[in-house]
């Protein structure tokens, strides 16, 4: 509720343009931040000068008073954090590191001092651990260790039972969590993303996680080996955003994965089911592990399913179940075991389709339907013969196939782009004309994007037009070029020839 009243006012100033969204791009590997403008800021900055402290190069700024909130600007030297041990009102302290170089070490009794804080930001400061005296910040709201090179946080964390958030994202070192965890009973969001092309596994997940009613992310979760009962704690959850769940080679009961309840949780919106890539740690047959994976299916609305180091020789019924019709994005990586792609064409907003690691898969010729996809990527299918044909209406949307590691194809390591797509589509299309293949690159990169453009408006025109294959209309395409005619000139009969299709396609329809 409190995320919901103050996502609503950040828009009002938004709105307002007490923000304005940061030149940086923002992708769904990074966070989209904000900036004030120059006016808003100024004004920001009068208000506050009585209690902002600005310590720079280790020179405050300014010089004496007592203060509400600290930031620290590193850039090269090492921060003298005894500069602050008289700041004894400070509620906030946020690092700010320009240089991204290690700000040192922080010393053991800072936070014996700065007691009080409710905001404690040390994100991508290169810190290695954490003083044992963070325990002392009971009043802390938020704890920001992002990018860091912590392994594990001292066990005093389990005193602050205030804290709202605890962010650990892009740690790729951490280890472990304390296992005092649990008694974070005020705890909403526990921030452990990771860039999903290299996710880490935790060696271990405290108990207890069931016991903070009021979380809401928790973005990577590790089955125990302790019969990988600890899964069920997920049951009751109500989380949101994303969700890994990792060795899940450790459940030994598929109802411990029922359990789970993730078809309940509808504001997940990306969830990856991994399996360490470890044979030997397997603990289940082939077979089981689907039934396990029948457990999993998550709620309809997902948009994005990593599946990885799958062990079963069958995916999961609910993969190519109908009722997904958000799912954009698919990933699958399985073991040996695995022979047959489950019909993944019949999810109807399904755009991006990765697919590798299946060593028995011999041929994909039944890959049908994939109404909205626009990226196919094949990758490490040793024994994989055969391919899909781009024919009629199958892959309308598609715009890029890459393929790689599979050495009984005809190309084994090639990345089709949109061109070589459409001229096989055309290729197949009952057309009375001549189609030539022609070489582009002897055109400018501008021309170039503008023919592929304006074949692109072609294929739409013409694709599943039944009623242009009649003799109505006898139209040749010149693809040509020769020294004398400019690529304006070029440009200029494509498009007028498509033009025309285009109209005698809609005067048909018409008639």
């Amino acid at each position: 509720m409190s995320e919901a009243i103050g996502g609503m006012l950040f828009n009002n100033l938004l709105s307002m343009s007490f923000f304005v969204r940061s030149t940086k791009s923002c992708s769904s590997k990074t966070t989209c931040k904000y900036t004030m403008p120059n006016l808003i800021r100024r004004l920001a900055c009068s208000l506050s000068k009585n209690e902002l402290l600005i310590m720079e190069d280790n020179e405050l700024i300014p010089p004496l008073g007592q203060f509400r909130y600290v930031s620290l600007f590193h850039k090269k030297d090492q921060i003298l954090f005894e500069k602050l041990y008289n700041q004894v009102s400070l509620r906030v302290l946020k690092l700010i590191n320009e240089s991204g170089a290690g700000v040192g070490r922080i010393p053991n009794d800072l936070f014996n001092r700065l007691k009080y804080l409710w905001l404690l930001d040390l994100s991508n400061s290169g810190i290695e651990e954490l003083p044992d005296s963070v325990g002392k910040l009971v009043h802390l709201r938020y704890l920001s260790l992002a990018g860091t090179n912590v392994k594990e946080l001292p066990e005093s964390v389990e005193n602050l039972y205030n804290l709202q958030t605890l962010e650990l994202k892009f740690c790729y070192n951490l280890l472990s969590l304390p296992q005092g965890t649990n008694n974070l009973v005020n705890l909403r969001h526990l921030i452990l993303h990771l860039d999903w092309e290299q996710i880490e596994d935790l060696s271990s997940m405290p108990t207890g996680i069931n016991y903070l009613t009021s979380l809401k992310t928790l973005s990577r979760f590790t089955v125990t080996k302790e019969d990988g009962y600890n899964l069920r704690e997920l049951k009751d959850l109500n989380l949101h955003g994303e969700l890994c769940i990792c060795k899940l080679e450790n459940i030994t009961n598929a109802s411990d994965a029922r359990e789970a309840n993730l078809r309940a949780k509808d504001h997940i919106d990306r969830l990856m089911l991994r399996w360490s890539n470890d044979s030997s740690s397997m603990q289940q047959g082939t077979d089981n592990w689907k039934v396990v994976a029948d457990e999993l299916q998550p709620h309809q609305y997902l948009k994005c399913l990593w599946i990885l180091n799958y062990p079963g020789s069958e995916f999961p019924d609910w993969l190519a179940d109908t009722c997904f019709s958000s799912i954009e994005m698919v990933r699958l990586s399985c073991s040996e075991e695995c022979e047959l792609l489950p019909p993944l064409g019949l999810l109807p907003k399904l755009k991006h389709l990765h697919i590798e690691g299946m060593k028995k898969l011999r041929n994909l010729d039944y890959m049908m339907g994939f109404p909205s996809l626009e990226t196919l990527t094949i990758k490490d299918m040793p024994v994989l013969e055969t391919f899909c044909e781009f024919v009629d209406d199958e892959f309308p949307e598609l715009i890029q196939i890459a393929i790689s590691g599979c050495p009984n194809l005809p190309n084994t390591e090639v990345e089709y782009s949109w061109e070589d797509i459409c001229f096989k589509k055309l290729m197949h299309h009952p057309l009375p004309m001549a189609m030539e293949m022609i070489d582009l690159g002897c055109m400018s990169g501008t021309y170039k994007i503008l023919v592929l453009h304006l074949m692109k408006v072609c294929m739409k025109g013409l694709i599943g037009s039944p009623a242009i294959s009649r003799e109505l209309l006898v139209l040749k395409l010149n693809w040509w070029l020769s020294s004398y005619v400019s690529e304006t000139y070029f440009i200029a009969e494509i498009a007028i020839s498509m033009v025309i299709l285009l109209v005698m396609k809609q005067f048909l329809f018409l008639t």
